[in-house]
């Protein structure tokens, strides 16, 4: 690999990490570095390998992200061969973590032999490398770099290209994945979580905790009868598949959104635990970024909540000024009109809102917004 490719890959890693549909970028790099005739990154079944794709395919064929392929081939391995694809078995049995090339489990003649052929051989593909780009303990992204004839006697210097390629490669999709969860609507941050005065947590796709506040961490096992004790950054287990179904139920609804729930079963009586969606995307692979909230209520503890909320820029520890910028950003107006209209610099009075914020936790700024508006929900429906 010259110079020159490195920094071209490397410059695409980087600009997929802040924009997740540069991936097609990487992947056309990787076809270039390699030598490749065409690719697909697609996002894979742990157990079984297969293709997991969206519940709609877009026009543009854009999940799984492909490159090279003639939309007539794509639709048609889609419709006609995913099924007959001699290649997912043996990536079902021989997980590429470490990359390898199909022929080294499939010869050419039985590859030959193959109805598979039949679609491979109009388009001149001989030959596929496959690695695993990034993994959970429900999926995996796989990388498959397809090759004419041209491969044959260089399998080994194109595996070791990919393996130094690796790193850097599932280093930016990490982050990639990172930064796609930061941008995403509801703002989950543990400083908006904690101002629920009931037991809540924000669960992703594969029910790993990305955020919760101190009452759900302590409480919200034991309504799940089978539940561990809940930590940030680990999946939730439930053993009876409770919240799975749920996810299952809330997911299958018309345009899921904030306003959408589904209800959990819960082992403490008296209590309701309510599941819904606070933000819906999809990444270039197909795979669901949404993000679900769960909190847990008492019968009664709507309006029981209602009433113990106060409102945000009434905490005792604020100090007047504080107190008045909070509530200029929860009632929706910016800080330079605030700072404007009461002859304060801009500057002053974002000190007193960090300040402020600083005192509720590190709480984001569109936090104190979406705070008050949940309070005023709340007291609408006293």
């Amino acid at each position: 690999m010259t110079n020159k490719s490195a920094t071209l890959l490397s410059h695409a890693i980087l600009q997929a990490t802040e924009d997740n549909e540069k991936w097609a970028d990487v992947l056309a790099a990787l076809i270039e570095i390699t030598g490749a005739v065409k690719g697909i990154m697609t996002l894979r079944d742990r157990q079984s390998a297969k293709l997991l794709l969206p519940d709609e395919l877009t026009s543009n064929l854009k999940a799984p992200l492909i490159h090279g392929i003639e939309p007539d081939f794509v639709e048609s391995y889609l419709d006609h061969y995913a099924a007959l694809d001699p290649w997912t078995e043996i990536e079902r049995a021989n997980h590429p973590y470490e990359p390898y090339f199909m022929s080294y489990h499939l010869d050419f003649n039985t590859l030959v032999g193959k109805e598979f052929w039949n679609w491979l051989r109009p388009q001149g593909i001989v030959d596929a490398l496959v690695a695993e780009i990034a993994s959970s303990h429900r999926h995996w992204v796989a990388l498959n770099l397809h090759f004419d004839s041209s491969c044959w006697g260089r399998q080994g210097e194109i595996i070791a290209q990919v393996q130094d390629l690796l790193p850097p490669l599932r280093t930016g999709w990490k982050l990639s994945e990172e930064v796609m969860g930061l941008r995403q609507g509801l703002a989950t941050s543990q400083g908006y979580l904690e101002n629920w005065l009931v037991p809540c947590l924000i669960l992703d796709e594969d029910l790993i905790v990305t955020s919760a506040n101190t009452l759900g961490l302590e409480e919200i096992h034991r309504h799940f009868n089978t539940c561990k004790k809940i930590q940030v950054g680990k999946p939730i287990e439930v053993n009876n598949g409770a919240l799975r179904q749920a996810l299952c139920d809330i997911r299958s609804l018309e345009q899921p959104n904030q306003g959408k729930q589904a209800s959990l079963p819960s082992c403490i009586d008296g209590h309701t635990i309510s599941l819904s969606v606070v933000a819906q995307a999809t990444d270039i692979v197909g795979k669901s970024r949404g993000k679900y909230f769960i909190h847990v209520d008492p019968v009664a503890s709507l309006k029981s909540a209602a009433e113990k909320m106060t409102l945000i820029w009434e905490r005792p520890d604020l100090t007047p000024r504080q107190s008045a910028v909070v509530r200029a950003v929860a009632e929706g107006i910016k800080v330079k009109a605030y700072a404007e209209g009461t002859g304060i610099t801009e500057k002053t009075a974002y000190d007193h809102l960090l300040m402020a914020r600083k005192k509720m936790g590190n709480i984001l700024t569109r936090d104190i917004y979406m705070t008050h508006q949940t309070y005023l929900s709340r007291q609408q429906g006293k």
